[in-house]
Order: C-alpha cells, then sequence, then structure tokens
C-alpha cells in the first residue's frame, strides 16, 4: 500500500523494519504496517483524502487481552504505564512485532492450516 509520510519524515523504524520515504514522502508498505504507520505515526493513504485511513487490519494483537499485551510489551524490556488506553498498548506492541517473528507466526499459521 502507497503512504504519505508526515511532512519532513525521511525515514522511520517499525519493530526492526526500516522504511525510506521517497523523495516526494511516499513509502510502499504491507496492509498491516500501513495501518500501523496511520494509526501511530501520522501517515495517510496516498493519494485519499486527509480523513482517509488504511483498513482495519487483523493481527495476533486484535483479540488479545489487556493483560497479554501488556505481558508482550514486558517481555520485550519496555516499561508500561498503567493507566495507559489498551488500544495504546495494541498499538505499541505492534511497533514492536518484527517481521522475524511475523514470518514465525505466519509459518505457524500455515502448519496448522495444513492439518
Amino acid at each position: 500500500m502507497k503512504l504519505k509520510a508526515p511532512e519532513g519524515t525521511s525515514s522511520i523504524s517499525v519493530g526492526g523494519e526500516n522504511i525510506d520515504i521517497a523523495a516526494d514522502g511516499t513509502c510502499e508498505v504491507s496492509g498491516a504496517l500501513a495501518h500501523e504507520l496511520c494509526d501511530s505515526f501520522g501517515f495517510t493513504v496516498f493519494g485519499a483524502n486527509k480523513t482517509a485511513q488504511a483498513a482495519p487490519v487483523i493481527d495476533k494483537f486484535t483479540d488479545m487481552s489487556r493483560a497479554e499485551i501488556i505481558g508482550y510489551i514486558k517481555g520485550k524490556g519496555l516499561p508500561v504505564v498503567p493507566s495507559t488506553d489498551t488500544d495504546t498498548l495494541r498499538a505499541q506492541a505492534r511497533t514492536q512485532y518484527s517481521p522475524a517473528e511475523r514470518a514465525a507466526d505466519e509459518a505457524v499459521k500455515n502448519d496448522a492450516s495444513k492439518g
């Protein structure tokens, strides 16, 4: 999905994945990452009006309880402020979800679907 970065952004790193921003302020990313960049970092869908957002993503964090999300974040060695709302915690967890973890989760999911 093609996104437009906030003014002045030249690159960004999310979950260990470095994303370069082109001279025109755009970048190409997957749907899951597009959702995170739009929700948490102010990116917008390229060519869409300012209020447009990426389609909601369904991932392993979608159905996690607040306690599970907190456990995931703490497992990454990061602090958790107790007053933080669950959606913000979920967004923070998604920024720590590395490409290697995604690949491993997809492999498990694919193995499970095979039987």
